[in-house]
């Protein structure tokens, strides 16, 4: 994973099975801050080596607040966003076709992508509801 495809806030994997929030990201390096049931600590790794991205599921989708929409087909689960224009199709195979106003304009396969994307759409951050 490198540094340029992350934002602030992204969650990503650490080393250990932790999940992290990216804090800071600069040219050599990414911070981020551990979030366990211990609490918190504060990591970096160099040049983003030593963290990997997190694969889209069901339970990240929920943690986002997306609802899970009753007419979805195909083999597929349509989640809906709090944003009622976008909506993504979790497939079994790890790639996710999402879709603004009825079309598919990407696919994405991890946590940091839809973050992404959903500010890029948006203008606002996709954060956890607890």
């Amino acid at each position: 994973m490198i540094a340029q495809d992350l934002r602030l806030g992204n969650i990503v994997k650490g080393i250990t099975t932790d999940y992290c929030k990216v804090y800071s990201i600069s040219y050599d390096d990414v911070s981020g801050i551990r979030f366990h049931s211990e609490g918190s600590t504060s990591s970096t790794w160099s040049g983003g080596k030593g963290i990997e991205p997190v694969e889209l599921t069901e339970d990240w989708l929920i943690k986002f607040g997306l609802s899970k929409d009753e007419a979805s087909s195909n083999g597929s689960v349509r989640y809906n966003f709090r944003y009622q224009r976008l909506t993504i199709n979790l497939h079994s195979d790890g790639e996710h076709p999402v879709f603004f106003e009825g079309n598919c304009i990407t696919w994405v396969m991890f946590v940091h992508q839809l973050q992404n994307l959903y500010f890029v759409l948006t203008g606002e951050e996709l954060t956890m509801q607890l």
